[in-house]
């Protein structure tokens, strides 16, 4: 089927998934153009496009900005000939913003279109789930990591061997580490677009920020796993294999920690901290 009679046939309410938010985004503001009747490079500053995101570094969705997307959804466009809501990382809605928003999904008034953009649906409660039809943007391109990132777990998996030999690690090398870490997360959080940042207020670039950090950490970890497996793997350490289930738990928890909104920096000290001792992590 073409694309546009896809999108015009679609019901009001739609989930929309994808594993990155920018494949998410793209096709959503391709799709607000085409119900907008204007170009992409505009839809975010269309006086008949609203949307709502997190705020600040717990990234939570207030009810105050549900409810009044909830009244502006009943008003009359202004220019188009419908209208267009969108919430951002919908899996950030508290149960109270999202028991508000239930009716309003449930029943929009015809001229109106909304959208749930989220990378995490299952965190979503099922009542909002269920109202929407499901659409997934699948991403075919897996990006390595960046130059940054491989020389970081090069200079990791030295300091692992390093220790697997029985040599002691450095406070240096570990701060050394952490400092580059954290050199990178600065980096990639600074990196929003232009194009996005314009459209938003000072409340909603820190939680855009914070969401950038958070997957930037999540995909830092599962390197560092990754490369984890590769220096067993290469060196057939037999008599210290059964270390690797234990760093690979003991990573995990720390991870849960960042999820938690502990700093990505101290819960990766603490980490690797138990490297530079004799002591198993």
């Amino acid at each position: 089927m073409d694309l546009d009679v896809f999108l015009e046939r679609v019901p009001q309410s739609v989930l929309l998934t994808s594993a990155t938010v920018d494949a998410a985004q793209q096709f959503l503001l391709r799709w607000s153009a085409r119900l907008l009747q204007c170009s992409t490079e505009v839809v975010e500053s269309h006086p008949d496009y609203f949307c709502v995101r997190p705020i600040n570094r717990m990234r939570q969705i207030s009810v105050d900005a549900i409810r009044e997307l909830s009244r502006n959804v009943f008003n009359s466009p202004h220019r188009a000939d419908r209208k267009v809501f969108v919430i951002y990382e919908a899996d950030r809605l508290p149960r109270a913003a999202a028991n508000a928003f239930l009716k309003t999904l449930e029943e929009p008034p015809l001229d109106t279109s909304l959208f749930l953009l989220t990378t995490r649906p299952y965190d979503l409660l099922p009542t909002l789930r269920s109202r929407c039809w499901w659409i997934s943007i699948p991403v075919s391109v897996t990006h390595p990591p960046c130059d940054e990132v491989q020389s970081w777990m090069q200079t990791f998996k030295r300091c692992v061997e390093q220790y697997l030999q029985g040599n002691e690690i450095s406070l240096m090398q570990i701060y050394g580490l952490l400092y580059h870490f954290q050199s990178y997360i600065e980096v990639e959080t600074q990196q929003m677009p232009l194009s996005e940042s314009e459209y938003l207020n000072s409340e909603e670039v820190l939680a855009v920020k914070s969401g950038i950090e958070k997957r930037c950490v999540q995909q830092f970890f599962l390197a560092m796993e990754e490369s984890l497996g590769e220096i067993f793997r290469r060196n057939q350490v037999l008599e210290k294999m059964y270390l690797y289930p234990r760093w690979i738990q003991n990573l995990e928890k720390v991870f849960e920690l960042t999820e938690a909104n502990l700093s990505a920096a101290s819960a990766l000290e603490a980490f690797l901290l138990k490297l530079c001792s004799q002591h198993e992590i």
